[in-house]
């Protein structure tokens, strides 16, 4: 075999290994069929029927209102304990800047016969568009949008005195993108105590406007791993490909998923955003010793809170809206629940609770089992599709404001990443942008050299040199958007997906490196000219 066809199957199987690389290292776990925990019928912004409607006919007549939500899941004495949140804010990653202040009011005003510390006069701010938007009672509506206003009532019901900060993370067309240093100024200025995602991490268009996430391609994905170690971050677990393993690397987050009410108990729903992270994240050992096994790699969700049926009222411009459900409903409202925990620690102590949420309730749930709820008695502490289990408010907010002193820089401590598979993307790209270079360079001065040959075939040979070195770097970047463009969009089973997503590669992989090979005969007949030799022996001669 030749010299040019070993190199030509060397770079094939180079851009094999790049398409595996790219895909792993963008948190797509295509090895799992569990990280899609199959879907949710009803969505967290719905379009339903308004609350007199459902009345009427009869639909989602049981949809939780704020006092059947609270006495239900057992608020009353956290609330108590934890002050209703006061000196707490709750910050809310959104999508957009999209609320209305009037609906969270009528949400507060209709709700307050049952239930009236909805009426107190707490603050809500928005961040968009590059400034802090402080909401009076009277402000006027700022685009109507449901999941913004899901978020904002709800942490209102369970932490009704914390101040609220919705923050507009879309980055599509934003003058003033939110940045790593404006996000530190943000929160520091709003005394942000606790933070809540029920953004979805794997919808593509976010994945490049999404600053949690961004520079996912050849970053570092600062903005998340620095908020994840200095605020409680509480992450909806979502219910679409990609979103269980995108942001797992981040050690102290906590990926909350979705429990629902069978009969007269709540129980764990298996239906959104959980398994592995594999080849993404390993598990913590705390995970590893709740679980009572040795889990290779982190396992999610870390908690489950109520977010299915029978859903709840919200309140938007096209009026009150029943069977709001999902993951998007369960992280705001564990958020405010940590709000309640903290405030009752500082009250007790002087001091906040960790930052590090994560290893923070897997000793609690190891120290206290009691302040969760796994459903089922004698055994293990966590498991798949609850992980620790529903927490009990009145047991949970106590337990966490007698947390000791001495265990809050302990549980600073990171958890082990596996970023490899991002390195490794990152390795091979410059490896081969890097041969590229070497070869532009080396066979451009040689051609510019070459004059003992016709001006007409000198400026052919001219012409294909730089196609050829033009189309190989924008082929490869293509191809790396095509395959993960590719491996969102896939389903099916896990054999299926591997198996598509193989063939897909190679024929990725077949198509750059045949216009690569056509380059390489350039490149040879280039050398063998210089050398005065016959081309097919113009290789073998220079070396």
């Amino acid at each position: 075999m030749s010299r040019l066809r070993l190199r030509f199957f060397a770079f094939f199987a180079v851009l094999l290994l790049f398409g595996y690389f790219t895909a792993l290292s963008d948190g797509l776990n295509l090895w799992s069929d569990s990280v899609y925990g199959g879907g949710t019928g009803i969505q967290a912004a719905p379009s339903f029927p308004t609350y007199t409607t459902a009345k009427k006919f009869k639909v989602y007549t049981q949809s939780l209102t704020p006092l059947s939500f609270l006495q239900k899941m057992h608020f009353r004495r956290a609330q108590q304990e934890g002050r209703y949140g006061q000196g707490e804010t709750i910050g809310l990653f959104e999508t957009d800047a999209d609320f209305s202040m009037p609906a969270y009011l009528a949400f507060c005003k209709a709700f307050a016969a049952e239930e009236p510390e909805l009426m107190y006069p707490n603050h809500v701010s928005i961040w968009t568009d590059g400034q802090l938007h402080a909401l009076s009672r009277s402000s006027q509506v700022i685009r109507p949008n449901s999941e913004a206003l899901l978020d904002a009532e709800w942490a209102h019901v369970v932490a009704p005195r914390a101040n609220l900060l919705l923050i507009d993370i879309h980055q599509s067309g934003v003058p003033y993108p939110l940045t790593l240093a404006r996000l530190k100024q943000l929160l520091h200025n709003a005394h942000v105590n606790v933070l809540s995602s029920s953004v979805e991490q794997g919808i593509q268009p976010l994945m490049s406007h999404n600053p949690l996430l961004q520079e996912r391609t050849f970053g570092s994905r600062a903005m998340l791993l620095w908020t994840a170690s200095h605020y409680p971050l509480f992450l909806a677990s979502g219910d679409q490909p990609g979103h269980v393993s995108s942001a797992t690397i981040a050690p102290q987050a906590v990926f909350v998923g979705a429990s629902q009410f069978v009969g007269k108990s709540l129980e764990p729903t298996p239906w959104e955003g959980q398994g592995p992270a594999v080849w993404t994240a390993f598990a913590s050992p705390l995970q590893r010793q709740a679980a009572g096994r040795p889990l290779l790699y982190r396992q999610v969700p870390d908690v489950v809170w109520f977010g299915g049926n029978p859903g709840v009222f919200i309140s938007d411009t096209r009026g009150f809206l029943g069977g709001v459900e999902g993951t998007s409903l369960a992280s705001p409202t564990f958020a405010a629940l940590f709000a309640l925990a903290d405030a009752a620690h500082v009250a007790q102590t002087g001091h906040p609770l960790p930052a590090n949420a994560n290893r923070l309730l897997y000793e609690l749930a190891l120290k206290h089992p009691h302040a969760f709820n796994r459903g089922v008695k004698n055994r293990p502490l966590w498991q798949p599709y609850q992980g620790l289990g529903n927490p009990n408010p009145a047991v949970f907010v106590k337990d966490l404001s007698k947390w000791p002193a001495h265990a809050l820089a302990k549980s600073r401590v990171s958890l082990h990443l596996a970023l490899w598979p991002f390195v490794f993307s990152i390795a091979t790209t410059v490896f081969i942008l890097g041969v590229w270079f070497y070869r532009v360079v080396r066979y451009g001065l040689r051609l510019e050299d070459l004059n003992d040959i016709y001006p007409q075939m000198k400026s052919r040979l001219w012409l294909r040199f730089l196609t050829g070195a033009v189309t190989l770097p924008l082929v490869l970047f293509a191809l790396r958007y095509a395959l993960l463009w590719y491996s969102l969009n896939i389903s099916g089973t896990l054999v299926y997906r591997v198996v598509s997503f193989s063939l897909f590669d190679v024929a990725c992989a077949a198509v750059l490196s045949g216009s690569t090979y056509v380059w390489l005969r350039t490149l040879r007949l280039i050398a063998a000219l210089t050398m005065h030799s016959d081309p097919t022996q113009g290789e073998h001669k220079q070396t």
